[in-house]
């Protein structure tokens, strides 16, 4: 929802502000009276900002928020060819490509992937042995696949799916 340079538009929100060099600070617009109120609970009316610095603001608030980047635990290596990993849902087991793989987890190519939250076994063979594994599906995207996470993994298994992703890294 745009914000208005109208501060009855405002009435009830919060603005979170950012200033360079200085602390976050919210701005409350209280409903009954159309103030202002600073997170640290001091108060001014809306005709008490200058028409500039209120036009500012307005711009500021119209501005579109750019899209948050995801922040990701381990590096990602894609696998454009795509090894193989077998797993296994609901006492069903398929065989599908991997296109992404991480220490965390995998995305698995698949048409028809199970819902998030569900929990899966898996095993694919890497350099110096197999993995065997369970995770969790966190990311489903029908038709495309899903994304994994590892919940359970043998320290040997562990040990070799990093130096393999040291390696890719470095290529």
């Amino acid at each position: 929802m745009p914000f208005l340079a109208d501060p009855k538009d405002w009435a009830g929100s919060t603005l979170h502000v950012y200033l360079r060099g200085s602390k976050a600070f919210s701005l409350e617009v209280e409903p009954a009276t159309l103030m202002f109120r600073v997170s640290d609970k001091t108060t001014f009316p809306f005709d008490y900002v200058s028409s500039a610095s209120r036009n500012r603001l307005v711009s500021y608030l119209q501005r579109p928020m750019p899209p948050q980047k995801k922040i990701r635990r381990y590096t990602r290596v894609g696998l454009p060819k795509g090894m193989l990993v077998a797993w296994e849902h609901a006492g069903i087991r398929k065989v599908s490509r991997v296109g992404v793989l991480a220490l965390g987890g995998l995305f698995i190519s698949t048409t028809d992937p199970p819902p998030n939250g569900d929990t899966i076994k898996l095993i694919f063979e890497i350099p110096g042995g197999d993995v065997r594994a369970r995770a969790i599906v966190r990311d489903c995207q029908p038709r495309k696949g899903m994304g994994i996470e590892f919940t359970v993994m043998g320290q040997e298994a562990r040990k070799r799916l990093h130096q393999l992703m040291k390696h890719l890294i470095k290529i």
